[in-house]
């Protein structure tokens, strides 16, 4: 084979195994030890951890605010220390309540509602050693350019399936095949952190596709929206971030 094509394949071939390739990990979701809501799997393996960049978003109904859904990309964080995931949820919902304010400064008629933590969570676990703290900077520099760089996995949208809004992962686009899945709600758990912004801790089963079993969302930031609301049909995009957890 002549060179030139010898290393043709051979970039061809790193690029796949950087795409269909991910860290094995042996992460546990930090949940409350005194809850009985969420139980993590046994005897399946944690193919992806995924830290997400969105928004909740409501409409009012005339008195208060009803879930509409909700839109995030997610990046792989299967790689990183475990003891960076919360600190790195705060930092994600940072750089997303930036960029959110930016756009609402151009589309005045909606309205953005974001809040900051307003005191320090759960996150007291020591930082990351040196070499993982550069994979922290490339996630946050994904997440904070808004692009699909080298860290992107997917998006989280909600679909209507049979006329019932339905939660959908979807990494066909980095991962191929059947990557995706369509998610219905076990139970849900009040943040630990701060339940009254933070959007609930929740265990989803996987109804279709191929991505995982089973899904947790854990180590939630923001999304919640004010308690009432009085200008009917009225739009409400809540900051938030949250840790996502994909048993295989």
């Amino acid at each position: 084979m002549l060179p030139f094509l010898v290393a043709a394949a051979a970039l061809l071939a790193s690029q796949s195994v950087a795409i269909t390739t991910h860290c094995p990990s042996t992460y546990v979701p930090d949940l409350p030890l005194d809850q009985t809501a969420l139980s993590v799997p046994t005897g399946d393996a944690v193919a992806y951890v995924a830290i997400a960049r969105g928004t909740q978003n409501y409409t009012c109904d005339g008195s208060t605010w009803q879930s509409t859904g909700a839109v995030a990309s997610l990046y792989d964080i299967s790689c990183l220390d475990s003891s960076a995931y919360p600190s790195l949820a705060t930092s994600a919902l940072a750089v997303n309540i930036a960029a959110l304010r930016h756009r609402s400064r151009r589309h005045a008629s909606h309205h953005v509602f974001d809040t900051l933590p307003r005191k320090a969570k759960r996150s007291a676990s020591p930082s990351p050693a040196p070499h993982v703290y550069s994979s922290v900077g490339t996630v946050l520099s994904d997440i904070g350019s808004g692009t699909h760089g080298a860290s992107y996995l997917g998006s989280l949208t909600y679909v209507d399936v049979e006329g019932v809004l339905t939660l959908k992962f979807d990494f066909t686009e980095t991962v191929g095949g059947e990557a995706y899945a369509l998610v219905e709600r076990v139970a849900g758990l009040n943040s630990p952190d701060d339940a009254s912004a933070d959007i609930k801790w929740v265990e989803f089963s996987v109804e279709e596709g191929a991505l995982a079993k089973t899904v947790f969302q854990v180590d939630t930031q923001s999304g919640q929206a004010p308690s009432s609301c009085s200008d009917s049909g009225s739009i409400l995009t809540v900051a938030y971030s949250a840790v996502y957890v994909f048993y295989a």
